[in-house]
């Protein structure tokens, strides 16, 4: 049967049916809906513990409900595969019930790269991305496709071998006997010792878990291409065991020293194996022929949050400050406590520890309509403004940051007891791909989104994007000269 491949996106719903009609694009059986809902109790791919990538429980609250033939979505994005469905779930923003326009799609493969991939840990390595005949559609394919690109790197170096502990059974002593077996072997091959022995070789755990995520992204690719070059890895990587790890057994494995190169793929390949799980139907548990899934989801509201971060930490110069995540303690509360924290998603901090800006991001749907800001949120952004407040002086700005499709500027209200600006602040998510493909969401201007005297008060470079390219420029003069 082939598969089938659906597109929806958060917040949304899939009809579901008793049985397939094949008319319809997005509907789905009970038992695919069924299914999805019970991956609840299964781990996913996250932002967690300061933005590192890693796995965590989904939150029930954000999961998908089954209501009678509806299937509603909720907060996560990215990718499910279950029996012979594949499901995209994408992010939108803007409601046009609401707001009067037109309803504004994300880029799940773009959104997804620019927010998991960092300099100095990337997630998925990016190489090539945008670049002629690697830009695929799927992001799954993209996951593949630089998984088995940068194994084959690794294979090409030649495998990394080590000393792995064997239990065999030998002709002549060759390291330690195992006493434990010794007189049942006896009796039925007494031609042979049970031993245990050290062996030099590249089967070892690191070679082995970096074979399991082979095998588990081979399963799932649909291109011929990607399909071979994986194939071809799989026969180079013979003299290598097969094995069955489960995430709880691999998740605190680190590279050594000795393996220091393999440490970026070697988590790609801890993930691609936490992320596949087995899933039967009841017919088939009795004969444990349970079939496989994969799910990388993330939860939109912590990419979002990301989101922000990143572009406000290129716009904030060296020289006045940073951008602070979660900050807390000695900016929100003279004494931390664990058990409450005054703690907004971001803050920009002067070198001399003022907070200049406090930003709490909201993945809600806004659209200039300040009835659709709730009273918690405001009074949320009042907390922040009176716990900074000193006797001389007014507190910093507060801004609520709210995706958008198209960029406008800020509302901006003041708290009259205290003198603090209240933002209500739109950051624009429709940017159009450049010529090579990628989607530049460097490219804003945050004199629309902030407003210029908020600005040139908090020390922000107007427009990162054209300052970073006339450097970038000046240096190709340099090197030309």
């Amino acid at each position: 049967m082939t598969r089938r491949a659906i597109t929806a996106f958060e917040n949304g719903f899939l009809p579901v049916v008793d049985e397939l009609t094949g008319n319809s694009n997005d509907e789905i059986t009970r038992d695919e809906a069924r299914a999805i809902v019970k991956l609840k109790s299964k781990k996913i791919l996250a932002l967690w513990n300061k933005n590192k990538v890693t796995q965590c429980d989904i939150d029930s609250n954000k999961w998908v409900k089954l209501y009678d033939d509806r299937l509603y979505l909720g907060r996560y994005v990215g990718h499910i595969s279950i029996y012979n469905l594949d499901l995209t779930i994408r992010p939108k923003v803007e409601n046009n019930r609401k707001t009067k326009r037109d309803e504004f799609e994300v880029p799940l493969e773009s959104f997804l790269l620019f927010n998991l991939d960092d300099e100095d840990e990337a997630f998925l390595p990016t190489d090539g991305f945008g670049g002629s005949g690697l830009l695929d559609q799927d992001f799954f394919n993209r996951h593949a496709r630089q998984y088995i690109l940068g194994l084959g790197k690794e294979i090409s170096q030649g495998l990394r071998s080590g000393y792995s502990e064997i239990e065999s059974e030998v002709p002549h002593l060759r390291g330690r006997i195992i006493y434990e077996r010794l007189a049942q072997l006896t009796i039925l091959r007494p031609h042979l010792l049970p031993c245990r022995f050290d062996e030099f070789s590249p089967d070892t755990v690191y070679n082995q878990i970096l074979k399991q995520a082979l095998s588990i992204i081979l399963r799932k690719i649909n291109s011929p291409e990607l399909r071979n070059l994986g194939e071809s890895l799989m026969l180079q990587l013979q003299t290598v065991s097969d094995t069955n790890y489960t995430w709880r057994e691999i998740k605190d494995l680190e590279a050594d020293q000795f393996h220091a190169r393999y440490e970026k793929l070697l988590k790609h390949a801890k993930l691609t194996i936490g992320s596949h799980f087995a899933f039967a139907r009841k017919s088939e548990q009795p004969n444990n022929n349970a079939r496989h899934g994969f799910m990388m989801l993330w939860d939109i509201e912590r990419l979002y949050e990301r989101h922000a971060y990143k572009l406000l930490s290129r716009i904030v110069p060296p020289g006045v400050g940073r951008v602070v995540e979660k900050p807390a303690g000695e900016y929100f509360l003279t004494e931390s406590r664990d058990d409450f924290e005054l703690q907004p998603d971001l803050a920009v901090i002067s070198n001399d520890n003022k907070v200049l800006l406090v930003v709490d991001t909201k993945w809600k749907t806004y659209g200039d309509n300040m009835a659709e800001i709730k009273k918690s949120d405001a009074y949320q952004m009042l907390a922040y403004a009176n716990s900074l407040r000193k006797k001389d002086g007014e507190p910093p700005p507060v801004a609520l940051l709210y995706p958008s499709g198209d960029p406008s500027p800020p509302t901006i209200n003041t708290f009259t007891n205290i003198g603090s600006k209240f933002l209500v602040c739109s950051l624009p998510l429709n940017i159009k791909k450049g010529p090579d493909g990628r989607v530049n969401y460097h490219d804003i201007d945050f004199t629309q989104i902030f407003g210029s005297e908020i600005c040139k008060q908090c020390g922000f470079t107007i427009n990162p994007s054209k300052s970073v390219s006339a450097s970038n420029s000046k240096k190709k003069k340099k090197l030309r000269t």
